[in-house]
């Protein structure tokens, strides 16, 4: 077979974006190493990826109908996305006639020169190609269906995750809100039994006062029914009696109030012990917020260290030596003869 009979073929091209070419021409170009195929690239393709109008280096290899939409690609390169094509090896290609040749030997087919059964084998190899081109494309979409489909399981499964662990966090919130609801009506039966208390205990005195002036009222009576007599009847103390003992047992059965005064001194007193309790715990928290903040401003101070040693007597380094420099703080010479004395000045 010839590069020929393959001038005309409709191949898929390789490499991104993806789209269609006629093939225009194979074998040799001048000045590379190997066998390449000329592409015209159709629609959009020839816009994006097209580098030539079918001339390298000033040697047309292929005539384009649109400038700018040719493209030439290693032989190989080609075959690898259009195994419809032969090997390599079963192809007679092109080669450039001389060096210094303008033209390319058997590098164009005119459309005259093909004949009915190459126009037919042409047309029976674009359909391989295309079919062969649809069946890439149907397998990459079931190859994208099934990623979908994994995708979609595996988010239906988050989901059903996130919808249980929502009911039980509802579940946990209700239990509470039951929990908080009791100790509110609790706590409401024992507001409710103190208000009643202390109404209690405020309405005692009051009842105390009245009745203290009812005795006395009563005692007036009785004194001056006593000191006198009307039409000659003697006075008959013993209703009185009797209404003055009443009043006292129902004095005694009412709460006393020394017993509620002392109840109301002691809640006072707890009162005061509690609060005093509290200042207690917030100058502790005071204090604790003081010390971190102190630690975090001096981090590197360590705890643990012992305080540098200061010596209760200071100690004379002349004390007990005959010959002592005060100069150069040394013995053996006096000031008067120090040898180190003028050391530094030159």
């Amino acid at each position: 077979m010839t590069s020929s009979d393959l001038i005309g073929t409709h191949i898929s091209i390789p490499g991104s974006p993806p789209g269609y070419g006629i093939v225009k021409y194979i074998g040799e170009i001048q000045g590379k190493t190997g066998v390449f195929v000329g592409i015209e690239l159709l629609g959009n393709l020839a816009i994006s990826r097209g580098k030539n109008s079918g001339s390298v280096n000033g040697i047309e290899y292929f005539n384009v109908r649109i400038s700018g939409s040719g493209l030439f690609l290693p032989y190989d390169r080609v075959r690898a996305v259009n195994t419809i094509l032969p090997e390599r090896s079963e192809v007679n290609f092109s080669r450039i006639s001389s060096p210094g040749s303008r033209t390319v030997s058997l590098s164009r087919v005119t459309p005259d020169s093909v004949t009915p059964d190459r126009k037919s084998s042409d047309m029976h190899v674009k359909y391989e190609l295309e079919i062969a081109s649809l069946k890439r494309i149907i397998q990459e979409k079931d190859k994208r269906l099934e990623n979908f489909n994994i995708q979609r399981q595996e988010w239906r499964a988050a989901m059903d995750e996130l919808v249980s662990v929502q009911q039980d966090g509802i579940e946990v919130f209700e239990a509470k809100i039951h929990e908080l609801e009791a100790e509110s009506n609790m706590y409401k039966q024992q507001v409710e039994r103190l208000n009643s208390e202390l109404a209690l205990s405020g309405d005692a005195p009051k009842l105390h006062i009245q009745a203290q002036a009812k005795i006395v009222q009563l005692e007036k009576e009785i004194e001056s029914l006593l000191s006198t007599k009307v039409n000659n009847v003697d006075i008959n103390s013993s209703d009185l009696h009797k209404q003055v003992a009443e009043l006292t047992r129902e004095l005694e059965s009412r709460p006393k109030v020394d017993n509620i005064l002392n109840l109301q001194q002691e809640l006072d007193e707890l009162d005061s012990i509690y609060h005093q309790q509290l200042d207690e715990k917030d100058q502790q928290i005071k204090q604790l917020e003081q010390e971190i903040t102190r630690l975090k401003l001096n981090p590197e101070q360590d705890t643990d260290s012992l305080p540098i040693y200061r010596a209760p007597v200071v100690v004379d380094p002349s004390s007990g030596k005959i010959d002592w420099c005060g100069l150069c703080e040394r013995d053996g010479h006096s000031s008067i003869n120090c040898p180190y004395e003028n050391d530094d000045i030159f």
